[in-house]
């Protein structure tokens, strides 16, 4: 494999699904961040939503989302 195609790996996001799908220890953090510094919580590159869909369904707003 080259690096052309190695970086391809790293831009989609159905592999950054299968890898991160069970890695949960960092959500808490984020919450509690969010708790901490209120709304609105602007999470940047936030890919497909590993760490935007728990703050959601905490009730926490986006910017985007007004």
């Amino acid at each position: 494999m080259n690096q052309s195609d190695a970086e391809g790996l790293l831009y989609d996001g159905r592999h950054y699904d299968l890898v991160y799908n069970d890695f949960l220890d960092d959500i808490p953090f984020y919450i509690k961040q969010a708790h901490k510094y209120g709304e609105p919580v602007l999470e940047l590159a936030c890919g497909t939503g590993r760490i935007t869909i728990p703050l959601a369904e905490q009730g926490f707003k986006s910017p985007a989302w007004t």
